[in-house]
């Protein structure tokens, strides 16, 4: 019989109808009997898999395409059944190794077509194998369908079927199982040294060769789950992880995008970068915006580009202008989605997408470090980047309907959001999302991006140990070390917080009574804001420990480096209590005392704070305008000195 896709029919060999299915055939062909072209279906059985084989030798064997032929690779089946009622070419082999099995058997293949099929396995229904001969035209390598599992002889509830073939997601999860009608010109092999993800790096290194590959989002193979499975040694715990990202990186093809908007002078350090990078180059595609409106940048662009552009797979140059000549007094942030999604046509043509922006320096293997993190469930991999704007971070934690600062952490982490400028995300959550303008400074395109993969259900990771260097006009930003002692929950972006309070988003849990673990001469700056007045030091010769205190802090600061104490003005406390004795103000001279820590053990002024600090070295001791929001409900005193 063949298909008759005008009416949904079957039809025989005297053009008479035959049942109805489900056709999602378009266009009109041959009957497939006229079809010189043959399929060679290679079933490949080891262990104790000859239970199975009758039922998988069955399945074929129903399907009503007639051009095939069947070659079964036993590869030491130990309990093989007789099989001589079958038409069958039998090899007998001894590799212990299912996919050197399947190479063995597609060598010896004569059919244009192959269709690979383990013997614990079946096909669908008897005209399946004809459907996926229907849509191999001239163009397919590949034509794939979707899976079943069957446990116990139960049939498991499908995963969700993809209406068509995405390439980009195929890069993500190889959603196409083994089973695939593949034009054997076009077969690249598989790799024998792989225990699993065989069939995900076959259609990744087909993708990278420029073959095509079309799916039918049905079902058309059960596959059966058993405890002899060969697989599930390995498709466990981090053995599983660590064989995904190794195929991941040995597969991806990246697409680096960089938006240039005339830095000359870091021009030079990014190209010298670029060129280190740790990742093949004929594996790299390189799409750069010009934005920088100046003549002279833009040939000398084109002149680095012209010098590379063999060294690399592709290199596109696009231009559009978004940024105006003074970009420098220009909201950046806010029409950088702009400069994206003129780029977004031409990054999505890859695996991987890689953001770098020309005035950051990443180290030379921030590829293999990201790519280290991606799995399933990761929509994008940042790095760590110290910021040019405190107000801007670079990553964000969401909570309570709000974006705040995610403090500065040592190893990986899962975030809300982050900058796009050192992050490794897949082309898939690229070409589906597009990059928003916004108006706010403070929630950028970077992290209504990030927002909306989050959405998909998929996290956002930051490598703090991942660093990217940023560069200004004067060279390579050095950021200044600065503390931030007794920090509480009140978290200052580009410091260091410290604080021994218990659930407060702190870098450092630390004692501020002893020695502060840095060494000499290391800091440039230490801020304390509410501290002083709550140290609990002994009661004897108590502001000679405080003098202690300040000498340490005054030790680890540079020559020149700054220190900043709020607190309590006490006098002021005392005036505004006899002015207007209520009970509210006490407070502020006791602390709270709702837990511990929260007392107050000593009230300072500024002349007893100045003597202090002077006779703990520092100098330049001047008394400014409190900052910090206790200036609002009570006096408060605000001393800055320097280390001399």
């Amino acid at each position: 019989m063949a298909q008759d896709p005008r009416r949904g029919h079957w039809i025989d060999r005297n053009g008479e109808r035959s049942g109805i299915y489900a056709c999602n055939m378009t266009h009109w062909q041959e009957p497939y009997w006229r079809d010189p072209a043959s399929v060679s279906v290679i079933i490949t059985c080891h262990d104790n898999y000859g239970m199975f084989v009758i039922r998988c030798l069955s399945s074929v064997f129903t399907q009503t395409y007639p051009n095939k032929e069947i070659l079964l690779i036993d590869d030491g089946t130990y309990n093989m059944p007789n099989i001589s009622n079958f038409n069958v070419k039998h090899y007998k082999v001894d590799f212990k190794n299912g996919n050197a099995s399947r190479n063995y058997g597609a060598a010896r293949a004569k059919g244009k077509y192959i269709l690979f099929i383990d013997a614990d396995d079946w096909i669908a229904n008897n005209f399946i194998l004809s459907k996926l001969v229907y849509h191999m035209k001239d163009e397919i390598s590949v034509v794939g369908g979707h899976y079943q599992r069957v446990l116990n002889e139960i049939k498991q509830p499908p995963e969700d079927l993809p209406l068509s073939f995405d390439k980009e997601k195929m890069f993500i999860r190889g959603y196409i199982q083994t089973t695939a009608l593949i034009r054997k010109k076009d077969f690249l092999g598989f790799d024998d040294k792989l225990p699993a993800f065989q069939e995900w790096d076959l259609w990744a290194r087909m993708l990278n060769a420029g073959r095509k590959f079309t799916y039918l989002p049905e079902i058309i193979l059960f596959h059966g789950e058993h405890s002899y499975n060969r697989s599930r040694a390995v498709l466990t715990g981090e053995n599983y992880k660590k064989l995904y990202r190794q195929l991941i990186y040995k597969n991806m093809l990246l697409t680096i995008g960089t938006s240039f908007s005339g830095k000359s002078w870091c021009f030079d350090k990014y190209f010298k970068r670029l060129s280190e990078l740790r990742f093949p180059k004929n594996r790299t595609r390189l799409v750069f915006f010009d934005d920088s409106n100046d003549k002279q940048f833009s040939n000398k662009l084109r002149k680095k580009i012209k010098k590379i552009r063999s060294r690399y797979k592709e290199i596109v140059l696009l231009s559009g202008g978004v940024l105006p000549i003074d970009y420098d007094a220009y909201p950046v942030p806010k029409h950088l989605a702009q400069i994206y999604n003129k780029m977004r046509g031409q990054l999505i043509k890859g695996s991987h997408v890689f953001m770098w922006e020309d005035d950051e320096l990443p180290p030379k293997d921030v590829i293999e470090k990201l790519s280290n993190h991606l799995w399933y469930d990761i929509g994008i991999v940042s790095g760590y980047t110290k910021s040019r704007q405190r107000k801007l971070p670079l990553a964000w934690y969401y909570t309570d309907k709000l974006y705040q600062a995610f403090p500065n952490g040592k190893d990986t982490e899962d975030i809300g959001a982050t900058s796009l400028g050192c992050v490794l995300i897949p082309t898939y959550y690229v070409k589906i999302i597009a990059f928003k303008d916004v108006q706010d400074d403070l929630v950028g395109h970077d992290i209504i991006f990030s927002r909306d993969i989050a959405k998909l259900g998929k996290k956002i990771l930051i490598d703090w140990r991942i660093k990217c260097l940023h560069f200004d006009k004067r060279g390579l930003i050095t950021p200044r070390i600065k503390l931030n002692l007794g920090s509480g929950y009140k978290y200052m972006l580009d410091y260091i917080n410290i604080d021994l309070e218990k659930g407060a988003p702190v870098d450092e849990r630390l004692d501020l009574t002893k020695s502060l673990p840095y060494p000499d001469e290391s800091i440039d700056l230490i801020e304390t804001h509410h501290l002083i007045e709550h140290l609990n030091v002994p009661r004897i010769n108590y502001m000679q420990e405080f003098v202690k205190i300040f000498k340490d802090w005054h030790r680890v600061l540079k020559t020149n480096g700054e220190l900043i104490i709020e607190c309590p003005d006490f006098d002021g406390l005392v005036r505004l209590y006899h002015k207007k004795p209520k009970d509210d103000l006490l407070k502020h001279f006791y602390g709270m005392g709702s837990r511990e820590g929260h007392h107050h053990y000593i009230g300072w002024n500024y002349d007893r704070l100045k003597r202090t600090l002077n006779e703990a070295g520092f100098m330049r001791i001047k008394r400014k305008k409190a900052r910090d929001y206790h200036a609002k409900d009570s006096p408060c005193l605000r001393v800055e000195a320097a280390k001399c």
